[in-house]
């Protein structure tokens, strides 16, 4: 598929290449301006059939991503060759004696979206160091696996602090974290996770859409993000629509402990500009130099979760 080897998940798990899909942008509108719309089913189960044949084997999912986890199971569910990871987002309600009945039902509920006997990963969504202290949590997560339900437990985070706690916690393969060009925070739990034999997952490469011409459409608040995607651009000496392929080759040219990097196609044409950025390599040396230092720092402008909307 590109230059890049494929490397296991996390340390014993199964092999998979560096270019996975994360499958939120097929369940429900997502991203920047005004190609942020929800694709219709057809259209949906193409990409991620196209995905397959480009030779991608790694998908990443959710119940809180609208359709996706079910259009996952209709696409994928007779491949025994496709990696699938899901997860639990739990109530922030929730009290601790319904615990375990909620990570059940939301196991079975999985399984029956996915078509599926066995979760081949199960994350915490949105997991926090809270998280990886509460014993009931943890061993309702350890009763999935040792029922066969589930085959390995990760957690997918929005700091460093929060993946720091992850992989410090028995028992857990791999953590999901945000990394790009612009958001380079999690790099600090890089030397950690990789002593520990604890894969990482990298998401929003692209910063959902900022790394992008859709960098244009951000509202005023967001303009500092606008200003930084220009920067990078500028460095790279790159037009607009050539930024997503360098924002994507950067992450993917990290090495160890990354373990795949998802891109978030919400179509075939865009999938298709995922590949190619995929096999063009990783990025010269000195360019990722230069690009090491374009992180910034503010969490209201790096976590979309904390931004104005967007519709």
């Amino acid at each position: 598929m590109s230059g890049f080897a494929a490397q296991p998940l996390y340390r014993g798990g199964p092999m998979v290449g560096r270019l996975g899909l994360g499958t939120v942008a097929l369940g429900l509108p997502y991203g920047v301006g005004p190609e942020a719309v929800l694709p219709p089913e057809a259209d949906a189960l193409a990409t991620l059939h196209a995905a397959r044949r480009g030779g991608v084997d790694f998908f990443d999912t959710a119940p809180a991503y609208g359709d996706a986890e079910r259009r996952t199971g209709v696409a994928l569910r007779d491949d025994s060759g496709a990696v699938i990871a899901t997860k639990i987002l739990l109530p922030k309600d929730i009290r601790t004696s319904e615990l375990a009945a909620f990570v059940q039902t939301s196991v079975s509920t999985s399984l029956s979206r996915l078509k599926r006997q066995t979760l081949d990963m199960l994350k915490i969504h949105n997991a926090t160091a809270a998280d990886m202290q509460n014993p009931v949590l943890l061993g309702a997560l350890r009763a999935e696996m040792d029922a066969g339900r589930v085959t390995a437990l990760g957690a997918s985070v929005y700091g460093p602090e929060d993946a720091a706690a992850v992989i410090a916690t028995p028992g857990f393969s791999s953590v999901q974290i945000a990394f790009s060009v612009l958001d380079q925070r999690c790099r600090m739990v890089f030397a950690q996770a990789e002593a520990a034999g604890v894969g990482l997952v990298v998401r929003s490469a692209l910063l959902k859409g900022v790394l992008s011409p859709r960098a244009r459409f951000l509202p005023s608040a967001l303009a500092p993000l606008a200003d930084a995607a220009n920067r990078v651009r500028t460095l790279a000496d790159c037009a607009w629509e050539a930024l997503p392929t360098l924002a994507l080759r950067y992450v993917l040219s990290i090495g160890a402990p990354v373990s795949v990097v998802l891109t978030g196609a919400q179509s075939e044409a865009e999938l298709s500009d995922a590949l190619a950025a995929l096999a063009l390599g990783p990025l010269p040396m000195a360019l990722m130099t230069k690009l090491d230092g374009c992180g910034l720092t503010d969490d209201a402008l790096l976590n979309p979760a904390r931004w104005p909307a967007l519709h």
